[in-house]
């Protein structure tokens, strides 16, 4: 924090303590539910418009200044196309009787919300919704997310934003 705070003064912090307890009735992730603390942002943060959401095994090699650039008010949350994890989603959806959409089904590790209008389309609702109905759902909060949105609430980015280094190795061999 007090790094952050000589490089970048303009830059505040908020500590917020979450519970992870809150979707004790969801699937777990690895074992636990904190994956889905992404989905407390638009309430925690409800006076804020936008925000980027980056898991904790992302390493940032640009600007982020540049990826919050790209913010579009039209559009629930834009991400990089899940080229790994829609190989078994793009079976999985079909076997529920869902649609699965390869050209909008985004990972959730990197990724800016519109959390105005995730709290305006009651987008958390809507993907608890969707776990409710399908208990044994992969990617549980990225699958979720990405069953519950239209496509036009979704805006693929640049792979440059996120890219899987698991992919990079099977592409070198």
């Amino acid at each position: 924090e007090q790094l952050v705070a000589v490089s970048h003064p303009h830059v505040s912090f908020r500590r917020v303590k979450l519970d992870d307890k809150m979707f004790a009735g969801f699937p777990s992730w690895r074992g636990n539910h904190t994956t889905f603390l992404r989905f407390a942002l638009p309430t925690v943060l409800k006076d804020e418009e936008f925000v980027v959401y980056v898991d904790s095994d992302v390493l940032w090699q640009a600007d982020i200044a540049d990826f919050w650039k790209l913010r579009d008010r039209n559009v629930v949350v834009q991400g990089v196309a899940d080229l790994y994890a829609r190989r078994k989603e793009s079976k999985w959806f079909p076997q529920h009787g869902l649609v699965f959409r390869e050209d909008k089904y985004f990972n959730a590790g990197n990724v800016i919300f519109n959390l105005k209008k995730m709290r305006q389309d009651r987008v958390i609702e809507r993907a608890t919704k969707f776990i409710g109905e399908n208990p044994d759902i992969l990617n549980v909060d990225q699958s979720a997310l990405n069953g519950s949105l239209s496509p036009d609430e979704i805006a693929l980015v640049s792979p440059q934003w996120n890219v899987f280094s698991g992919l990079l190795v099977a592409e070198d061999q």
